[in-house]
């Protein structure tokens, strides 16, 4: 029995051709799904901290509405420095939303890049950092987070403290009362 082989697949078996079709298949769709899913973005704002004392780390905010021309929904990425966060989607509005933290020592004064991914650009930027090729993956946003330190504006005790005593107090005053209504 004699198969016929397409010339430009170059295959050996069925279950090569069958893969190589199906490999064909799937970077067909996605080439299409990419050219057709297109983004706006609108309404940026960002946080971050800037109270040493109110604290424990610091943390830094990315908020942003994105209209796509895809009905699904649009899944993103956030690629800041070598780090690639997820973003998070509210469930009411196109608004997504990437924050991280760190110690206050770790994260330093200056401007702070994030660049918003598709899945396509996730994808080919994990395949760079694996590789340990340098990417040149464009993203669909750049915000940028301008960090300008902390400084120390709360009071001088820390807020845990205060509370322990107001605590403390009121255990005592209520202690002296009800000895007092018991003799």
């Amino acid at each position: 029995m004699r198969t016929a082989k397409l010339s430009f697949l170059h295959c050996n078996s069925k279950m090569e051709m069958t893969m190589e079709v199906a490999v064909l298949l799937v970077a067909v769709l996605s080439l299409s799904g990419h050219a057709a899913a297109t983004c706006q973005f609108s309404d940026v704002s960002t946080y971050t901290t800037t109270d040493k004392m109110m604290s424990s780390k610091t943390v830094l905010i990315a908020e942003f509405k994105a209209k796509c021309s895809s009905d699904a929904e649009a899944k993103f990425f956030a690629a800041v420095g070598d780090d690639v966060l997820p973003v998070v989607a509210s469930t009411e509005s196109n608004s997504y939303e990437v924050s991280w933290s760190g110690e206050h020592k770790a994260v330093k004064n200056g401007p702070y890049t994030v660049n918003i991914l598709s899945e396509e650009g996730f994808a080919a930027l994990r395949r760079a950092q694996r590789s340990g090729a340098t990417s040149d993956v464009k993203p669909l946003k750049s915000i940028t987070i301008e960090h300008p330190g902390l400084a120390r504006t709360s009071l001088f005790i820390q807020t845990e403290f205060l509370a322990f005593i107001s605590a403390l107090l009121l255990w005592w005053g209520a202690s002296s009362l009800k000895s007092k209504l018991s003799e």
